[in-house]
């Protein structure tokens, strides 16, 4: 099993913007600032966990979230 996974550039500045966007956000409400680490797993939870993953026409892979807790 995979143990670790590695970012590109672009994706690796995505996520930085994202978790400050996030962050500032968790903060205006009182919640504690999540880690980079956390969100990705978040985010893996809710589409490879919870989520469906399916096949397009033209073999493009597309990610349908489901948020139900």
């Amino acid at each position: 099993m995979m143990q670790s996974f590695k970012l590109n550039k672009a994706e690796e500045e995505a996520l930085y913007k994202k978790s400050i966007a996030l962050n500032v956000e968790l903060i205006k409400t009182g919640e504690l600032p999540m880690t980079e680490s956390k969100i990705m797993h978040e985010i893996l939870k809710q589409t490879l966990i919870m989520g469906e993953l399916e096949l397009t026409r033209n073999g493009e892979i597309r990610v349908l979230s489901n948020t139900k807790n």
